[in-house]
This record gives C-alpha cells, sequence and structure tokens, in this order.
C-alpha cells in the first residue's frame, strides 16, 4: 500500500483508488466495520475483486486506508478554515479545535464508536501508525508552510496525540465538553509548542 498515494485527500492520481476508498467509506456508514465486506465496497465501487486486493493486500488495510481518506479529507477542510490566522499558535489551536469537534459529530465516526469500538478503536490505537503518520505529515506541512523555523514535526504529532486522547477519553480534570473550553486548553498547552 503505497503512503505517498493515500496521503493525497482526493487520490486524484488514482480514481479508481478514490472510488474504491469513497466505496469503503459508504459501505462503513451503512453496515459498520463488522458487517462490511470487501465484496459489497467492489460492488459499490463497480470494480472487480482483483483491482480491489491488487491496491489493497486485505480488508484491514482497505479499512485502515478508508479511514484514513476520510481524515485527511477532514484536515484539508480545517486547513482552508484555518489558513487565515496569522500565526502558527493560532493554526495549531483553531486545527485542533476544531478537529475534535469533527471527530464529536460525524455520523459514522460517533456510530462506529458506540456500535463497535472493539472492532474500530485498534484502527486509531495500536494499529493507528498509518494514520497517524499520514496525519502528522499533512499538519507538520502547512505549519512549515507558515513557519519552517520549528519542529513541524513533533507540534504536530503533539496536537494528534492530544486530540486523540481528547476523543477518545473525553472526561478527566479539564472538562473539554464544548467549543469554548477546547478551545481554551488548545491556547494554554498547545499554542506555546510554537514559541
Amino acid at each position: 500500500m503505497s503512503t505517498a498515494l493515500l496521503a493525497e485527500p482526493g487520490t486524484g492520481r488514482d480514481p479508481v483508488t478514490a472510488r474504491i476508498l469513497d466505496a469503503a467509506l459508504a459501505e462503513l456508514s451503512e453496515y459498520g466495520l463488522r458487517r462490511v465486506s470487501v465484496e459489497d465496497i467492489r460492488r459499490r465501487a463497480k470494480v472487480d475483486r482483483t483491482t480491489v486486493y491488487r491496491r489493497f493486500g486485505t480488508k484491514n488495510e482497505l479499512i485502515a486506508a478508508a479511514l484514513q481518506r476520510w481524515i485527511l479529507r477532514g484536515l484539508t477542510e480545517i486547513a482552508a478554515e484555518v489558513a487565515n490566522r496569522p500565526t502558527v499558535g493560532e493554526r495549531l489551536t483553531e486545527g485542533f479545535v476544531r478537529a475534535v469537534l469533527l471527530v464529536r459529530t460525524d455520523p459514522l465516526i460517533g456510530r462506529l464508536l458506540r456500535s463497535e469500538p472493539e472492532t474500530f478503536l485498534p484502527h486509531l490505537t495500536t494499529e493507528g501508525a498509518p494514520i497517524l503518520r499520514a496525519c502528522r505529515e499533512f499538519l507538520a506541512a502547512q505549519c512549515r508552510a507558515l513557519r519552517p523555523d520549528f519542529d513541524a514535526d513533533a507540534a504536530a504529532e503533539i496536537a494528534l496525540r492530544l486530540a486523540q486522547s481528547v476523543v477518545l477519553t473525553p472526561h478527566g480534570c479539564f472538562d473539554l465538553r464544548d467549543e469554548a473550553a477546547l478551545r481554551a486548553f488548545a491556547t494554554r498547552y498547545l499554542a506555546p509548542l510554537t514559541r
């Protein structure tokens, strides 16, 4: 599986792969992780089984790639929304807030977290390295474009790991239930990473 291919939100260089990943996301939205099958995905994408397995060796690789596509699409939208912020710290803060809110309110992610946590969580945790890497590379590139003089990879990974923790374990000593609380948390703890 090519990380470079998956790192492109639109996979514009390979429309067949994009169609397969979009079909996988549609199937996941309707049926969840346990009930989705490669057969249903390939039928929805209007490709044969061999085409799917040539691009993705296993169902798990296909699911991971589809989830990565979903996340990178969201990050692309968030990057466009925060592009007018003048500093990396402000972009990182606002991007964190919007990313957490997106994941919290998305119907697909919400459904998978509620109905199939034992199947879904490994894609975000123990088996989540490809998704983390792609997201870190994307975020770091956004930061470097504005300010190439600091460790963008470290700041991006810390922000991602904090967002993951806030989404997966929402209750703790920080009250992060609403947008204002998320923004105050990110301003206090994330923005200093860029100084």
